[in-house]
């Protein structure tokens, strides 16, 4: 009875928004947080079968949900939401979304409105970093990168070639740490998830744009000395790159993929020489020193799974250059926790 008078209400506050009817956008944002706030209740109770013998979610009310977000997300009614509005309907899509995972057409219904989401706008997180952290880390693996994931990185990828490389690599960052949470401190897991990119896979295309935007990153060819933020930002774009190079593409062009892995690896050494150049700059030690190992750890890890590619002689010499990098550096800090 609740959730029929909740898609009710909703459903009559949609059809009055969308006849630009006034005085419902709040009344609208009201029920969505209801909606919500019932969904999440002791993880999904309140959608679950009556049978007591049966505790999985009810089938009709999984339905409603998907057709319901299905219309709410469409982009021209979306964007008629506003920011507070957009952030509402992006916390009942994660809730439910949680809820009803393992439901056959839920994920398949949904997942194209990714991009929507990505055009829409919060006003204090990124809404496809929402998406990331309130989502990805409490579904399936299977479910995630075969369905969420290349989504995501699709969104991203076109919000780099718009210019936003910035926002591109928070959004790498957030799907690459997106189940941290759910690890102990001392859990032997890698933080940024590379096995499990081998299992997503996205066009060819996107998987250059998004590689194109972290090596512009990686940049050091004019510099002649370094700040600090920039020694930041080289560690946190270093950090992604082995995610990227690992991400399978749709195409089966081996050649092609060997080729970008090649480029990141040559890239990533360059970085790397270069960086030796600012070796002992005043102000900068212990951000030198973290900037370069995390530049070492990306290109090793990088470069080692690649090493029997089409690739692999010129891979082979930067994983020796690397290594002969890595222990000068051990030598030059010896008592750095970091290296």
């Amino acid at each position: 009875m609740v959730w029929n008078e909740l898609h009710n209400y909703m459903e009559s506050s949609v059809d009055a928004l969308k006849k630009d009817e006034t005085g419902y956008a709040f009344s609208f944002g009201h029920f969505v947080q209801i909606a919500t706030d019932c969904v999440n209740h002791e993880d999904g109770i309140l959608l679950k079968s009556n049978d007591e013998a049966d505790s999985s979610v009810d089938e009709e009310q999984a339905t409603k949900f998907s057709k319901l977000l299905h219309i709410i997300l469409e982009a021209k009614f979306y964007e008629k939401l506003g920011k507070r509005n957009q952030a509402h309907v992006l916390n009942l899509l994660c809730s439910s979304w949680k809820i009803f995972c393992e439901h056959p057409t839920f994920s398949s219904r949904l997942c194209r409105f990714i991009p929507t989401i990505a055009e829409g706008s919060d006003a204090i997180v990124d809404p496809i970093i929402i998406l990331a952290k309130n989502l990805l880390p409490f579904i399936p693996d299977e479910l995630a990168s075969n369905h969420i994931i290349p989504e995501v990185l699709k969104a991203a990828a076109k919000i780099g070639r718009n210019g936003n490389t910035l926002r591109t690599h928070h959004i790498l960052h957030a799907v690459a740490t997106s189940r941290l949470s759910l690890f102990d401190e001392d859990d032997d897991k890698d933080d940024f998830f590379t096995s499990n990119a081998t299992n997503c896979y996205i066009p060819l295309k996107v998987k250059k744009d998004l590689v194109q935007s972290c090596l512009q990153n990686l940049d050091l060819t004019s510099a002649k000395s370094v700040e600090k933020n920039e020694l930041a930002r080289l560690g946190y774009v270093a950090r992604l790159v082995p995610l990227l190079a690992h991400l399978e593409c749709d195409e089966s062009d081996e050649e092609d993929t060997s080729n970008l892995v090649g480029a990141i690896c040559k890239c990533t050494m360059n970085v790397l020489k270069k960086l030796d150049k600012f070796q002992g700059q005043a102000g900068i030690e212990n951000d030198f020193i973290v900037a370069k190992a995390l530049i070492i750890e990306s290109l090793a890890s990088t470069a080692s799974q690649f090493a029997e590619s089409k690739q692999k002689s010129a891979i082979k010499k930067i994983l020796k250059a690397c290594r002969a990098s890595a222990n000068k550096f051990l030598f030059d800090f010896p008592t750095s926790l970091m290296v």
